[in-house]
């Protein structure tokens, strides 16, 4: 578990300004559920106004992955994303720093058995999620039923990534990060569960394009990979939040004939996030540059 102050460097005056924006979250997590949403309802409103090249690449991805819906569609959609999106943070908030006998109240899973079942193979489990709102809940909540590990990208920033890090390590054994793929072999080795979400652009040496949505995305093939060198299986999981009443987890049984070859693999899990996303499209990230890489040296659509 990482230590709150591991080096003294973290308290230069240039990352105070971090410190004291953690220390104000971390009062605000002292809210009510409902106030808390109300908080992030107001944060989504503000970010929608206000975050204009974000809301931007938002509507850009919005009209690509649907392109039958009209402009006022669209823009309805960006902006439940965005109210979505500032109620996520707050769920930021709750995976953080809510104790058991809080969180308790505001979740329900469906679907446990399929987490116990695939445990029991012995060769550790991948979970495959996509980046929802709520992806910080989700492996929260992944940690109270099974050994889960998630995986990360490390931030530019020393003090935040040391924050967020010490902050998931409360209640996982280790994070890590994922560029070390030897060490998320090694816990699967372990019988542990690790937790994977590639579903963001990447045109490293290892990417294929697939459809998202009907559009080509550059996509990482290491879920496929991974579940090849370890034999471990790949359970789907996705955690949707219901504003009123909290957090819903739903862990789906492990893949069958799973692995086969990369890109149909690759192909195979965006079909489940395409699922996810209809059934809840004002939570999926947006904001992301899911197609900033395209076939063939094409532009961005985010350059327009």
């Amino acid at each position: 578990m990482a230590r709150l102050l591991p080096n003294w460097h973290l308290i230069h005056p240039r990352y105070w300004l971090t410190w004291l924006s953690f220390g104000l979250l971390r009062l605000l997590a002292y809210l009510p559920y409902r106030p808390l949403m109300a908080v992030g309802h107001c944060l989504g409103w503000l970010f929608f106004h206000v975050a204009k090249r974000r809301m931007r690449i938002s509507r850009t991805n919005l009209r690509l992955c649907f392109p039958a819906y009209s402009t006022i569609q669209i823009e309805k959609l960006a902006r439940d994303y965005a109210i979505s999106f500032g109620q996520g943070l707050m769920g930021c908030l709750i995976a953080w720093w809510w104790p058991n006998r809080r969180l308790q109240a505001y979740f329900s899973v469906q679907g446990i058995e399929h987490l116990q079942n695939a445990l029991k193979g012995g060769r550790g489990v991948i979970f495959f999620t996509p980046h929802m709102v709520s992806i910080e809940i989700c492996g929260r909540l992944l940690a109270a039923y099974a050994p889960v590990m998630p995986t990360y990208r490390r931030h530019d920033n020393p003090a935040i990534e040391h924050l967020i890090k010490y902050n998931r390590e409360v209640y996982v054994e280790t994070t890590i990060p994922r560029d070390n793929p030897r060490l998320t072999l090694r816990m699967l080795q372990r019988n542990k569960a690790v937790w994977l979400s590639p579903d963001q652009d990447y045109a490293g040496k290892n990417h294929v394009f697939v459809d998202f949505l009907g559009v080509p995305a550059a996509t990482n093939t290491t879920i496929s990979r991974f579940a090849t060198l370890s034999g471990a299986p790949v359970v789907p999981c996705v955690v949707l939040h219901h504003p009123n009443t909290g957090y819903q987890l739903c862990i789906e049984p492990a893949l069958v004939d799973f692995p086969k070859q990369p890109e149909q693999d690759t192909q195979r899990l965006q079909v489940i996030i395409e699922r996810w996303v209809q059934l809840a499209p004002a939570q999926y990230h947006w904001m992301h540059r899911r197609f900033k890489t395209q076939p063939n040296g094409a532009p961005s659509p985010y350059n327009v």
